[in-house]
Protein backbone atom coordinates (compact mmCIF):
# COMPACT_ATOMS: atom_id res chain seq x y z
CA UNK A 1 0.00 0.00 0.00
CA UNK A 2 0.92 3.32 -0.81
CA UNK A 3 0.48 5.81 2.38
CA UNK A 4 0.59 9.58 1.46
CA UNK A 5 0.68 12.08 4.68
CA UNK A 6 0.19 15.95 3.12
CA UNK A 7 -0.07 19.55 4.97
CA UNK A 8 0.63 22.46 5.98
CA UNK A 9 3.84 23.29 7.62
CA UNK A 10 3.77 22.33 11.04
CA UNK A 11 0.97 20.70 11.51
CA UNK A 12 2.51 16.77 12.60
CA UNK A 13 2.54 15.14 9.28
CA UNK A 14 5.76 14.14 10.84
CA UNK A 15 4.76 13.02 13.80
CA UNK A 16 2.03 11.35 12.87
CA UNK A 17 3.89 9.47 10.00
CA UNK A 18 6.22 8.26 12.52
CA UNK A 19 3.57 6.91 15.00
CA UNK A 20 1.54 5.05 11.78
CA UNK A 21 5.27 3.35 10.40
CA UNK A 22 5.59 2.22 14.01
CA UNK A 23 2.20 0.77 14.77
CA UNK A 24 2.82 -0.72 11.16
CA UNK A 25 6.02 -1.65 12.45
CA UNK A 26 4.68 -3.89 15.33
CA UNK A 27 1.88 -5.21 13.10
CA UNK A 28 5.07 -7.07 11.30
CA UNK A 29 4.76 -5.25 8.22
CA UNK A 30 7.31 -4.05 6.11
CA UNK A 31 7.32 -0.38 5.78
CA UNK A 32 9.14 1.77 3.73
CA UNK A 33 9.34 5.94 4.35
CA UNK A 34 10.34 8.29 2.34
CA UNK A 35 9.50 11.73 2.09
CA UNK A 36 8.81 14.69 -1.14
CA UNK A 37 11.38 16.10 -1.87
CA UNK A 38 13.93 14.46 -0.17
CA UNK A 39 15.06 10.66 0.43
CA UNK A 40 17.61 10.25 -2.20
CA UNK A 41 20.84 12.70 -2.29
CA UNK A 42 18.63 15.08 -5.16
CA UNK A 43 15.64 14.97 -3.28
CA UNK A 44 17.70 16.49 -0.27
CA UNK A 45 20.04 18.79 -1.84
CA UNK A 46 16.01 20.16 -3.65
CA UNK A 47 14.86 20.06 0.36
CA UNK A 48 17.86 22.28 1.68
CA UNK A 49 16.74 24.84 -1.22
CA UNK A 50 13.17 24.70 -0.83
CA UNK A 51 13.18 24.61 3.46
CA UNK A 52 15.84 26.79 3.70
CA UNK A 53 14.20 30.21 3.12
CA UNK A 54 18.39 31.37 1.67
CA UNK A 55 16.74 32.12 -1.72
CA UNK A 56 13.32 34.06 -2.85
CA UNK A 57 12.15 31.53 -5.56
CA UNK A 58 9.92 31.89 -7.82
CA UNK A 59 6.46 29.40 -7.85
CA UNK A 60 7.39 28.23 -11.18
CA UNK A 61 10.81 27.16 -10.06
CA UNK A 62 9.78 26.12 -7.42
CA UNK A 63 7.37 22.97 -8.93
CA UNK A 64 10.56 22.43 -11.24
CA UNK A 65 12.12 22.07 -8.54
CA UNK A 66 10.32 19.42 -7.25
CA UNK A 67 9.49 17.67 -10.19
CA UNK A 68 13.18 16.95 -10.27
CA UNK A 69 12.96 15.99 -6.27
CA UNK A 70 10.56 13.29 -8.52
CA UNK A 71 13.84 11.32 -8.95
CA UNK A 72 12.70 9.33 -5.93
CA UNK A 73 9.83 7.33 -7.99
CA UNK A 74 12.59 5.38 -10.12
CA UNK A 75 15.09 4.64 -7.41
CA UNK A 76 12.62 3.76 -4.78
CA UNK A 77 10.42 -0.04 -4.79
CA UNK A 78 7.45 -0.22 -2.33
CA UNK A 79 6.69 -3.63 -0.75
CA UNK A 80 4.34 -5.37 -2.41
CA UNK A 81 1.99 -6.17 0.74
CA UNK A 82 -1.51 -6.42 -0.61
CA UNK A 83 -0.08 -8.08 -3.90
CA UNK A 84 -0.20 -4.72 -5.89
CA UNK A 85 2.42 -4.40 -8.56
CA UNK A 86 5.31 -1.44 -8.35
CA UNK A 87 4.32 1.56 -8.86
CA UNK A 88 5.56 2.85 -12.05
CA UNK A 89 7.50 6.58 -12.74
CA UNK A 90 4.85 7.65 -14.74
CA UNK A 91 1.59 6.44 -11.85
CA UNK A 92 3.73 7.90 -9.41
CA UNK A 93 4.20 11.36 -11.28
CA UNK A 94 0.65 11.52 -12.73
CA UNK A 95 -0.33 11.08 -9.56
CA UNK A 96 1.79 13.35 -7.68
CA UNK A 97 0.63 15.99 -10.30
CA UNK A 98 -3.18 15.35 -9.50
CA UNK A 99 -2.43 15.67 -5.52
CA UNK A 100 -0.74 18.58 -5.75
CA UNK A 101 -3.13 20.19 -8.02
CA UNK A 102 -5.91 19.05 -5.91
CA UNK A 103 -4.30 20.13 -3.27
CA UNK A 104 -4.37 23.77 -4.44
CA UNK A 105 -7.90 23.61 -5.88
CA UNK A 106 -9.27 22.42 -2.34
CA UNK A 107 -7.42 24.87 -0.45
CA UNK A 108 -8.45 27.51 -2.98
CA UNK A 109 -12.40 27.13 -2.06
CA UNK A 110 -11.31 28.05 1.43
CA UNK A 111 -8.43 30.61 1.39
CA UNK A 112 -8.68 33.73 -0.04
CA UNK A 113 -4.78 34.39 -0.52
CA UNK A 114 -4.38 31.43 -2.94
CA UNK A 115 -3.75 31.92 -6.67
CA UNK A 116 -4.98 28.63 -8.40
CA UNK A 117 -4.52 29.86 -12.08
CA UNK A 118 -1.63 31.86 -11.80
CA UNK A 119 0.28 33.50 -13.77
CA UNK A 120 -3.14 33.63 -15.77
CA UNK A 121 -5.29 35.10 -13.21
CA UNK A 122 -4.27 36.98 -10.09
CA UNK A 123 -8.06 36.12 -8.96
CA UNK A 124 -9.20 33.49 -6.92
CA UNK A 125 -12.88 31.63 -8.71
CA UNK A 126 -13.06 29.04 -6.54
CA UNK A 127 -13.44 30.86 -3.11
CA UNK A 128 -16.55 29.75 -1.38
CA UNK A 129 -17.52 27.43 -3.83
CA UNK A 130 -18.96 25.33 -2.03
CA UNK A 131 -19.16 25.57 2.10
CA UNK A 132 -16.21 24.70 3.93
CA UNK A 133 -18.67 22.16 5.74
CA UNK A 134 -19.66 20.68 2.36
CA UNK A 135 -15.73 20.37 1.24
CA UNK A 136 -14.54 18.69 4.71
CA UNK A 137 -18.15 16.56 4.52
CA UNK A 138 -17.29 15.28 0.80
CA UNK A 139 -13.47 14.83 1.51
CA UNK A 140 -14.35 12.58 4.49
CA UNK A 141 -16.73 10.62 2.33
CA UNK A 142 -14.34 10.20 -0.55
CA UNK A 143 -11.65 9.33 2.32
CA UNK A 144 -14.16 6.23 3.56
CA UNK A 145 -15.05 4.86 -0.33
CA UNK A 146 -11.23 4.66 -1.00
CA UNK A 147 -10.30 2.69 2.53
CA UNK A 148 -12.99 0.07 1.78
CA UNK A 149 -11.70 0.09 -1.77
CA UNK A 150 -8.42 -0.76 -0.29
CA UNK A 151 -10.18 -3.29 2.45
CA UNK A 152 -12.35 -4.85 -0.26
CA UNK A 153 -9.05 -5.24 -2.63
CA UNK A 154 -7.35 -6.94 0.36
CA UNK A 155 -10.40 -9.42 1.03
CA UNK A 156 -10.73 -10.15 -2.54
CA UNK A 157 -6.92 -10.90 -2.64
CA UNK A 158 -6.88 -13.16 0.34
CA UNK A 159 -9.85 -15.48 -0.76
CA UNK A 160 -8.25 -15.97 -4.80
Amino acid sequence: MFFSFDGLDGVGKTTQMNLFLAWLGELGHEVVSCYDPGSTPLGEAVRAILLGHQVPIARTSEMLLFMAARHLASRMTLPDLPGWKSLSVRAVTVGALLGAWSHVLLDSIMHADIRPLAPFSDGNSFLHFVSVDMLHGTCLVLGVLGMLVVLLRFIRRGNT
